[in-house]
């Protein structure tokens, strides 16, 4: 898995009970990885889930997908367990990596 590697992303178990509240996503959605490649051995992958609904805000990050455009949430950065990656859809951009990295930095104070 590489950084800037858009691949669906499983519902979180916890979508399908009673526990997720206010803006925690519950839809099928893409997930861009933003985990270093210098870190392969994770137990986990960092990845910043997408929407394609979203309102204007530096730390929503436009990615060009063959069949629409979806937003990076990165204020919704998480560590999710590899076997909620389903299918690959594609790769950002290098622009569209550095601008979420940049938002990455903004949301994380870096």
């Amino acid at each position: 898995m590489q950084r800037g590697e858009v691949y669906e992303l499983a519902t979180s178990p916890l979508s399908r009970g009673d526990h997720l509240q206010g803006r925690d996503q519950r839809e099928r959605r893409l997930a861009v990885v933003v985990q270093s490649t210098a870190l392969p051995l994770l137990s986990t992958v960092v990845v910043v889930p997408t929407s394609t609904t979203v309102f204007e805000a530096q730390w929503h990050v436009a990615i060009a997908m063959p069949d629409t455009t979806t937003y990076a949430l990165c204020e919704q950065v998480s560590a999710v367990d590899p076997s909620r990656l389903g299918s690959f859809r594609g790769m950002t951009s290098y622009e569209e990596l550095r601008d979420i990295d940049d938002a990455l930095r903004l949301v994380q104070d870096l």
